[in-house]
């Protein structure tokens, strides 16, 4: 595997997605596009690829990309938040959510958010980017941190910048740990 094949053109995203990875097998990208982040995410090791997104051209591109390749181990779905419910509880250990929380109303970011972690196992994985939306709900880094930290503990956050863009967005690292029961 060469280094080009593990790289987003990012460090700090690389780095996110090199802990992201780490001893998971299952990971699902909620808005994913062409599933450029699975693909990354299976360069890093992982076995089982979902991809999620409410645009059916973009869907039906990805799924013709995993016809090309060698690894069919990729299921893209076109749909929103109602693609969640068919998912197992504690099935998955890495969750990828990229510029779509700031695009959704609070209830359906509250949904996403409680729905991630039904579905993440005990020790899951989340990262969320937020990008620039004047119209999001929340509208700092500080807000988007609060309302994430109701679901999930927080591991880090940092910055991608996007030179094409001049845009800085704000990378969120955060698992989910089961507390154990008091004695």
């Amino acid at each position: 595997m060469n280094q080009q094949e593990l790289s987003s053109g990012n460090q700090n995203l690389d780095h996110s997605l090199d802990w992201l990875c780490k001893k998971v097998d299952k990971v699902l990208d909620f808005g994913c596009g062409d599933g450029k982040m699975l693909y990354l995410c299976a360069a890093r090791g992982t076995k089982t690829h979902i991809g999620i997104d409410v645009s059916p051209a973009i869907i039906q591109k990805a799924k013709r990309e995993v016809e090309k390749s060698v690894d069919k181990r990729f299921y893209f779905r076109c749909g929103g938040i109602s693609e969640f419910t068919p998912l197992l509880t504690n099935s998955l250990e890495a969750i990828i959510i990229f510029n779509r929380l700031e695009q959704m109303r609070l209830e359906e970011i509250e949904k996403v958010l409680d729905e991630s972690k039904r579905v993440l196992n005990k020790d899951g994985k989340l990262l969320i980017k937020i990008g620039k939306n004047n119209k999001s709900v929340f509208k700092t880094k500080e807000e988007w941190k609060t309302e994430i930290t109701k679901y999930f503990l927080f591991k880090d956050c940092c910055e991608v910048y996007y030179r094409e863009n001049d845009e800085r967005q704000n990378l969120f690292s955060v698992f989910k740990q089961e507390l154990l029961p008091q004695k």
